[in-house]
């Protein structure tokens, strides 16, 4: 019996179809969750009374290293373990993590909030991908990964689209 997804199918099933739509509302998340701090950057340095090099250190270095140091282990924790599963909880904490930038009164509390985001981000690439792999056969996968790439400009087309509702001033 031939599994759905296999090689030779032309069309997607519904299971597929709902997989890429998830998969390109997280990834577009990401990528707008990234560049809100560079949006309201000079909102959030009058509020908090930080300098150019608090906000440098917080959106640049300091989670460029988190975000990138969490894709392998956990993408290495999601081959032994359910993939959504480990997604969720990563879109969960990406999520909290948040919120917590949100309430954040001081440079350390933002900083930490900022590492949190970036640790829950960092792995759902790397998983998104392998889900990627394991919901759509060979020959399926190429248009399926070419609509998750597009992530970046979905996500690039909300944020232009909201950055004027986002004026706080």
């Amino acid at each position: 019996m031939r599994q759905q997804g296999q090689a030779g199918d032309a069309h997607w099933s519904g299971r597929q179809v709902w997989t890429l739509l998830l998969l390109l509302l997280v990834l577009s998340s990401n990528y707008i969750d990234r560049s809100l701090l560079g949006i309201l950057q000079e909102e959030v340095k009058a509020d908090l009374g930080f300098s150019d090099t608090h906000l440098g250190l917080i959106s640049g270095p300091a989670f460029a290293l988190f975000y990138a140091l969490a894709g392998l282990p956990t993408a290495r924790f999601a081959e032994r373990r359910d993939r959504v599963r480990v997604l969720s909880v990563l879109v969960a904490i990406w999520s909290g993590m948040t919120m917590l930038c949100g309430l954040a009164m001081n440079f350390m509390q933002l900083a930490l909030s900022r590492a949190g985001v970036a640790l829950g981000e960092g792995g759902c690439t790397p998983i998104s991908h392998a889900l990627m792999s394991e919901r759509f056969a060979l020959r399926q996968r190429g248009r399926a990964m070419a609509v998750l790439a597009s992530s970046s400009a979905v996500a690039a087309i909300t944020r232009s689209s909201a950055a004027p509702a986002a004026d706080v001033s």
